[in-house]
């Protein structure tokens, strides 16, 4: 017969003090000090409440925790059929992959028990395998949880409300997370806050909160300074500063490729800050290294910037391999872009029949203003002067101010009505000066526009009168 030697009572009220200061290593102390003098049957429960502490680490705790739930088996076999072990047992399932059916059926009893720690874990289960809807109403209503996890319980409202792409109430809930957690994880918590926060276009308030860990850094694990230079860079991009987007996310990947584990995330957005700062090379190879991590949903998102750049290095066959590839994908939202962007990569190979058909196809989907560039540029390669103009009028109509689009069909309309002598030298000044606003100075083409804008005030008499 066991002979009960231990109060586990003392022992659990003891950790969780400990855990709701973020003191983790002192609670599992705890938690394992009184395993050798407890009952079996304390054995095994106070294995499940510490497999629960590592759980609350995902991926990085899941070796710890099934080993604690292995023992907390050999100690009392009969613990399997207890809400808690089953909770638990789900979440690290979830955590290694399971579906979300399977993980929905597992954690049923859990979730209809009155145990809050095992209700708790059920509900990050359902959230870890996409079951927002049962997660969310189960979390809302949930009470009775000790103080380190009810910081978690609107952390994990706030990461199911993100994967359902309601930003704003994550923004509202990881809110109210970082305001109840204490100790180093309110560091993660201020990361996620910041990336909700740029979810919303509010970059100004993500870049508050990013500074403001910057001050202690020193306190950051390796990951969260991996997570903090991403978010950093994203940032950036969103301020328009693409070399500093390119200098965080390069500072991210260094650190990164320190433990090997380089997300697709990063390695998509590196790729891409790379060819705004016009180095293709490096680009290309970036998004090589993010196809071998892409999930198949994601993999034509990567393959279209992928042939972009390579179009971009005068690759041109591969370019049209790889994006033929990208539009294969059926379910690709952004195929119409990529039949335009093919098209301009056929008009490089001097196939204009093909690049007609592509960009005729993009013209009546989404991308009109990037189809008309397309056919503008289809018809000067025949001498259709005047249809071109027509083309490019289009796509200057059909764009927003200030894109790639818009100020390539200001550059091409300048351009080509200069080359009929300059007899509407107004409206060359006047698409030349449009462009000019939002070339850089170092682009080839400003340097043209700029001769162009001095040669039609010549014919203004030395003024320039420009068009409303």
């Amino acid at each position: 017969m066991d002979t009960v030697t231990v109060d586990t009572r003392v022992i659990l009220y003891r950790a969780q003090r400990a855990l709701a200061q973020g003191e983790y290593e002192e609670a599992v102390v705890f938690l394992e000090s009184a395993h050798s003098s407890a009952s079996s049957t304390q054995q095994a429960d106070l294995k499940l409440h510490l497999a629960g502490v590592y759980a609350l680490y995902r991926e990085r705790g899941l070796d710890g925790a099934l080993l604690c739930l292995s023992e907390a088996v050999q100690a009392s076999p009969v613990v399997v059929q207890t809400p808690l072990y089953q909770a638990l047992a789900w979440q690290l399932a979830a955590c290694q992959g399971e579906t979300l059916s399977r993980v929905r059926q597992g954690v049923a009893k859990a979730l209809q028990s009155a145990q809050p720690l095992a209700q708790f874990h059920a509900a990050s289960a359902l959230v870890i395998t996409g079951g927002f809807r049962r997660a969310t109403r189960v979390l809302q209503t949930l009470t009775g949880l000790p103080e380190h996890l009810e910081w978690r319980r609107w952390s994990l409202l706030a990461e199911a409300h993100a994967k359902h792409g309601d930003w704003e109430k994550a923004r509202d809930f990881y809110a109210k997370s970082v305001h109840l957690c204490r100790g180093t994880d309110v560091q993660g918590e201020f990361l996620s806050l910041a990336e909700a926060l740029l979810h919303l276009s509010l970059s100004s308030e993500a870049l508050t909160i990013l500074k403001t860990l910057q001050l202690n850094d020193d306190l950051l694990s390796d990951d969260l300074r991996v997570r903090k230079s991403y978010l950093q860079g994203l940032t950036a991009v969103m301020l328009g500063q693409p070399t500093t987007a390119l200098d965080y996310f390069l500072s991210a990947y260094t650190l990164a490729t320190q433990s090997n584990q380089v997300p697709f995330d990063l390695l998509f957005q590196l790729a891409r800050a790379f060819a705004a700062c016009n180095q293709f090379e490096q680009a290309a190879r970036t998004y090589e290294q993010a196809l071998e991590k892409a999930t198949h949903d994601l993999r034509p998102f990567v393959l279209h910037s992928y042939g972009v750049t390579l179009a971009e290095i005068h690759q041109f066959v591969r370019a049209r391999g790889i994006l033929e590839s990208a539009i294969s994908e059926a379910r690709y939202p952004h195929r119409d872009a990529a039949r335009a962007d093919l098209a301009e990569v056929y008009i490089q190979l001097n196939d204009l029949v093909n690049a007609h058909a592509l960009a005729t196809q993009a013209l009546s989907g989404t991308e009109s203003a990037a189809a008309c560039l397309c056919l503008g540029k289809i018809a000067l390669e025949y001498f259709h002067t005047d249809e071109a103009v027509s083309w490019f009028e289009r796509a200057i109509s059909d764009a927003h101010e200030g894109d790639d689009v818009w100020i390539a069909a200001h550059v091409l309309l300048a351009d080509t009505l200069a080359q009929d002598q300059f007899s509407t030298p107004q409206r060359i000044h006047d698409y030349a000066q449009k462009a000019l606003r939002y070339l850089p100075n170092y682009d080839d083409w400003a340097t043209i526009l700029r001769s162009y804008v001095a040669k039609a005030e010549q014919h203004f008499g030395g003024s320039a009168r420009l068009l409303n």
